[in-house]
């Protein structure tokens, strides 16, 4: 009992970890408990809560959304929310997703197609 409780409390850093990883950002100490630092962690241009779960399903409740978002315009970033499924044993469902701001996706999505074109026109 002692061991499982201990690898439940080192999951959500381990995700916090993770994700600032993939995000070459860096994880908050106390995990944005301290007025200071809010947040998971954050990158110069995001601020990522985590959320994890060992079962089939998250709730993702308005208030968590709010905070976020506050949190994040106070800092000039934008909010991102990271939900690891832990419990996922199909290879082809990633554990990982990412929730976020339509408006801003779309924006990331807009820039990266543009710099995808630059880049096959460069190669002409």
């Amino acid at each position: 009992m002692i061991a499982r409780n201990k690898r439940m409390k080192r999951a959500p850093k381990k995700q916090e970890r993770d994700t600032a990883k993939k995000l070459d950002g860096r994880r908050h100490a106390a995990s944005g408990s301290v007025w200071w630092e809010k947040g998971d962690g954050s990158t110069d241009d995001i601020l990522f809560e985590c959320k994890l779960t060992g079962g089939a399903s998250i709730i993702l409740r308005q208030k968590t959304l709010k905070m976020a978002c506050r949190q994040a315009i106070s800092t000039g970033r934008m909010p991102l929310i990271a939900v690891r499924f832990t419990s996922v044993s199909d290879p082809f469902i990633p554990h990982d997703w990412i929730v976020a701001p339509l408006d801003d996706f779309a924006e990331m999505y807009r820039a990266y197609k543009a710099a995808k074109r630059n880049r096959n026109e460069g190669k002409r």
